[in-house]
């Protein structure tokens, strides 16, 4: 099942564990005039990661969905969720874009390196980072609250049920 926790004013953390895995997956929703989601989570899990967000808001006011490698654990759920976000871009790297078309029939959104993204209140900094874990790989810095993405698993259910915040620093 997954939980859902604000870890600072209007960012969620959605963390999923998948039985008989010995990690656990997070990622982010950003409530804001332009709301954004930090990876999709895996294909398989829609349906629950879909009622975690619908704690916090509609599906369909998501504006952005931000893909910072391309990863079933990353990206598994991005199709669907752009069936129940139909105004929401996909967000990559250059490098991850012609995955990202080629998996949803869809022009994503490229973003450079240390460009900015206002979505209302907030301001999204994506830093390309390839080869840090993937070779497509971005990361995201909320530079409003100071919060920055790092990498979506934890090592131990234990991990991520102590600490909320384990995989979003602030």
């Amino acid at each position: 099942m997954a939980t859902v926790t604000e870890i600072a004013e209007g960012v969620f953390r959605i963390n999923v564990a998948i039985p008989g895995r010995p990690v656990t997956y997070s990622l982010f929703l950003i409530d804001d005039e332009e709301p954004t989601l930090i990876e999709t989570s895996f294909g398989q899990l829609f349906g629950e990661i879909r009622e975690a967000v619908e704690k916090v808001m509609t599906p369909a006011r998501i504006r952005h969905i931000v893909i910072p490698h391309f990863e079933g654990d990353e990206c598994g759920g991005l199709p669907q969720f752009l069936k129940v976000a139909p105004n929401a871009a996909p967000l990559c790297s250059p490098i991850g874009a012609g995955s990202i078309r080629d998996f949803t029939g869809v022009e994503p959104r490229v973003v450079s390196d240390d460009e900015v993204l206002p979505i209302g209140d907030r301001r999204l900094r994506f830093l390309l980072t390839p080869y840090v874990h993937a070779w497509d790989s971005l990361l995201v810095f909320e530079e409003t609250r100071r919060c920055s993405t790092a990498p979506t698993s934890s090592s131990s259910q234990e991990t991520a049920r102590r600490s909320p915040t384990a995989t979003f620093r602030t």
